[in-house]
């Protein structure tokens, strides 16, 4: 390393037991380096990773399947889906999780669930803002999040404009980059109805 030369070797050269204690270093989660107690002695190893992947998905309320899109008519209800999975060989620690609301979806307040149980409206607030954070998430483990919204609130036939509506769900943590997962809404319009006209009170002239 740089000017010195070190040589490396398995411990079981040099101790008879089997297990040694040791200094570590560890960094988010993830295994540094090591110095034994007894020598100490450097310890090097491939160190385990965290890792994790976020899926956004969207239905119709009252539906039974979430999916990557869906169409419907300004004034209905939708439902997303956040599942933030660990998939790494360690746990994952500090996710931040937040979700980032399109302009004409609304979220319908205290519907926000993690892993089906309510979500105060405080920590709500964070996950439409700068994030909630999940503390630690096990390998193998997943942390899901669902609430309620409107799809176009205050539409009428008259003002609605039919558009794509993409939701973007974010997650972060130190020493990983960020990941992010969407869901579309496509919303419709209802068809304003063909003016009526009639004529009334009309008086006729005979004419000379």
């Amino acid at each position: 390393y740089g000017a010195t030369t070190f040589y490396t070797r398995a411990p079981s050269v040099s101790f008879l037991d089997n297990e040694l204690s040791a200094m570590v270093d560890m960094k988010n989660g993830v295994f540094q380096f090591a110095v034994l107690n007894s020598c100490g002695n450097a310890v090097k190893a491939t160190p385990k990773k965290p890792a994790y992947t976020i899926s956004k998905q969207v239905r119709v309320k009252g539906s039974s399947t979430y999916q990557s899109s869906v169409t419907t008519m300004a004034g209905t209800t939708v439902q997303y889906r956040i599942a933030v999975s660990s998939t790494g060989q360690v746990p994952v620690e500090n996710v931040a999780v937040n979700d980032s609301l399109p302009s004409h979806i609304q979220y319908t307040a205290g519907t926000l669930e993690s892993n089906g149980g309510s979500v105060s409206s405080t920590d709500a607030s964070k996950f439409f803002g700068s994030g909630i954070v999940i503390p630690k998430l096990n390998n193998g483990s997943q942390e899901v999040y669902t609430f309620d919204a409107v799809v176009g609130p205050g539409d009428t036939s008259s003002s609605c404009t039919p558009e794509t509506l993409n939701n973007e769900g974010y997650i972060t943590a130190p020493g990983l980059s960020g990941e992010q997962s969407g869901a579309n809404v496509s919303k419709k319009c209802q068809t304003p109805p063909a003016p009526e006209i009639a004529c009334t009170n009309l008086t006729l002239v005979a004419g000379t």
